[in-house]
């Protein structure tokens, strides 16, 4: 079967807390990885994730499309991170991924599915995310929409996008988003 590439765009800032999990639910998807390009744009990690990065490169680059670990000398923000990540991308999708979102294993066969039969003004999918930090009413939001497809005009932290979203749209604000200011995922999906 002839797929589409899709470009991860993991974006990454001292997340070694994190990051194997994240890395690993990428290996683990049931999707083939040779049809995926990962770009992985880190803020200039002052902890080890650096170095966990370098080595899951240097261990997995052939399970891959391609891999390419891009490394700012310092912290510039989430916007962009992710426009650096988009600006090295191939892929027909891209799939914004922050570094603490650890995907189930059908994540990405599951939202290619819905976009490629999705009416084409339908922009981009965003699985149902369960918060690790969990209290009740987070849990009842997930027991609600679990298995139902929502609008929302925001893409956040784990989002498969049509790459002619991009085109039309442009790139993030980079004015916006952690570690300056918030929103930049409301305001990103607001110009579609």
């Amino acid at each position: 079967m002839n797929r589409p590439l899709i470009s991860i765009i993991l974006t990454t800032y001292n997340s070694s807390r994190t990051i194997r999990k994240v890395l690993k639910s990428i290996i683990d998807q049931n999707f083939p990885l040779k049809a995926v390009e990962l770009i992985i744009v880190d803020g200039g990690s002052r902890d080890d994730t650096i170095d966990v990065l370098k080595d899951f490169v240097s261990r997995c680059r052939n399970n891959f499309y391609r891999i390419e670990l891009i490394i700012h000398d310092k912290n510039y923000g989430v916007s962009r991170a992710r426009n650096d990540g988009i600006k090295s991308s191939r892929g027909k999708y891209i799939l914004i991924l922050d570094d603490d979102v650890i995907m189930n294993k059908d994540t990405l066969q599951v939202l290619l599915n819905y976009l490629e039969q999705a009416p084409k003004n339908v922009g981009c999918v965003i699985p149902l995310h369960f918060n690790i930090y969990n209290n009740k009413i987070s849990e009842w939001k997930y027991v609600i929409g679990r298995g139902r497809i929502a609008r929302c005009n925001f893409i956040t932290s784990c989002a498969l996008i049509r790459m002619e979203v991009v085109d039309k749209v442009g790139l993030y604000d980079e004015t916006l988003g952690p570690p300056f200011t918030v929103y930049e995922d409301v305001e990103y999906g607001a110009k579609y």
